[in-house]
C-alpha cells in the first residue's frame, strides 16, 4: 500500500534539513520560456509588495528517493512534478547569490560540495549547476 504524505515546506526548510532534489531521467529537459520566468518573478514581487510573509509556489510532487544521498544530504527527493519551477528557483538563487553572497538564498543551490538539484542523466546540466555554484573541481 502506497502512502501519500502532504506537507508545506519552505526554501529555508530545504536548506536546514539538507534536502537534495533529483530530476529523474524520465523528466523532460528544462524548457521554461522567458514569459514563465517573468510571471514567476512578478508574482513573487507582488507577494512581497503586499506584505505576504510567504509566496506559495504551487504544488510540487516528489517521492522519497531510494538512491543513496551524497553527503551531507539527510534525505533526497525525486521531483515528479514541479521541475521547471524548481530549476528556475535554483537558477535565480545562483544569480542572486552572485550579487548578494551573504544572503541566505545563496545557500539554496549548494548542498555541501554538490549541487542541491541534480539531473540524473543530463551531465551538461549537472556540470553547469556545479560550476555556477562555484563548487570545487568544476573550473
Amino acid at each position: 500500500m502506497t502512502r501519500v504524505h502532504t506537507q508545506t515546506e519552505t526554501i529555508a526548510w530545504l536548506c536546514q534539513h539538507n534536502v537534495a532534489l533529483n530530476i529523474p531521467s524520465y523528466q523532460r529537459p528544462y524548457v521554461w520560456p522567458a514569459e514563465d520566468v517573468t510571471k514567476l518573478l512578478s508574482d513573487i514581487a507582488t507577494a512581497m509588495q503586499d506584505g505576504q510573509p510567504h509566496y506559495y509556489l504551487g504544488t510540487l510532487i516528489s517521492a522519497r528517493s531510494q538512491a543513496p544521498c551524497h553527503p551531507p544530504a539527510q534525505r533526497s527527493y525525486e521531483l515528479i512534478d514541479g521541475q521547471q519551477r524548481s530549476t528556475t528557483l535554483i537558477l535565480l538563487a545562483l544569480a542572486l547569490g552572485q550579487r548578494l553572497p551573504e544572503h541566505p538564498i545563496a545557500e539554496l543551490p549548494r548542498l555541501g560540495g554538490q549541487p542541491r538539484l541534480s539531473f540524473v542523466i543530463r551531465e551538461e546540466a549537472q556540470a553547469f549547476l556545479a560550476q555556477a555554484a562555484g563548487l570545487p573541481g568544476t573550473d
